[in-house]
């Protein structure tokens, strides 16, 4: 008997399996592959009923989370905005910290990459999937989410099963670096501490190793995004032209 192929896909906050891998994991999902989702920190009761609808439209199987509460994107100073920067759109909103709920990015990574394992182990997929090592438009809470499914998947020996990091063209991904410090962020002080740097994550981050034909399976992306849609209006403007882009230029 041949057992269903499985991939676990690790993602930082509803909206990331959307609109960083929607259409990969649309894809396999459509071919039969049992997909599951493990969100580290999902928001609060609105955020968490998006990722349901665009869950089911995907094709995941199952939703779980780890309970932790999205962080910003950038160090708060008293009066609520970093120095010289005016305060941007949040691409993921972040209802207010509870106690019993400790904000992502100051989360202890031996404790988050336990967790990771933990979850890796009790599903047992072939194929681990979480975000590239800069966060892909550099958000903190994404790369503390790809360090320690990094460190979760090398603590243990796991024959048969692979791990992938999304990666992107990096001339975009420099480009968008460039933006965000014209714009007065200083990248090399992510995160709501100012610990995490974007830049050195991006200079460190490997060759890409592979490309997965995912054309098919836009438009089933693009009815998954329509749960985001007003995250997605309220978001950057790169998000904005590419979620308003028509098809044929999403499939490029």
């Amino acid at each position: 008997m041949i057992r269903q192929r499985r991939l676990l896909a690790i993602f930082a906050h509803a909206d990331d399996e959307t609109l960083l891998a929607g259409a990969i994991l649309a894809r396999y999902a459509a071919e039969g592959v049992e997909v599951r989702l493990l969100v580290a920190a999902p928001g609060g009761d609105e955020s968490e009923e998006r990722l349901t609808r665009a869950a089911k439209v995907l094709g995941i199987a199952l939703v779980s989370s780890l309970r932790y509460e999205p962080s910003p994107m950038w160090p708060r100073r008293a009066e609520g905005t970093t120095q010289g920067a005016r305060p941007a759109s949040p691409l993921v909103t972040s209802p207010p910290l509870k106690e019993s709920a400790p904000m992502l990015g100051e989360a202890l990574l031996e404790d988050l990459a336990a967790r990771i394992a933990g979850r890796i182990d009790d599903f047992a997929p072939q194929a681990v999937l979480t975000h590239a090592p800069y966060g892909e438009y550099g958000h903190p809470d994404h790369i503390t989410v790809h360090r320690a499914t990094l460190r979760g998947f090398a603590a243990a020996p796991r024959p048969g099963v692979s791990l992938y990091c999304l990666a992107y063209p990096l001339p975009l991904i420099r480009l968008n670096g460039w933006l965000m410090r014209l714009s007065g962020r200083d990248t090399s002080r992510a995160g709501p501490r100012g610990t995490v740097d974007v830049r050195a994550a991006v200079r460190a981050a490997p060759r890409k190793s592979g490309v997965i034909d995912v054309r098919a399976h836009v438009a089933g992306r693009r009815r998954a995004a329509a749960a985001y849609a007003g995250l997605i209006a309220a978001g950057p403007f790169p998000l904005r032209m590419l979620e308003r882009s028509p098809q044929w230029l999403q499939r490029r």
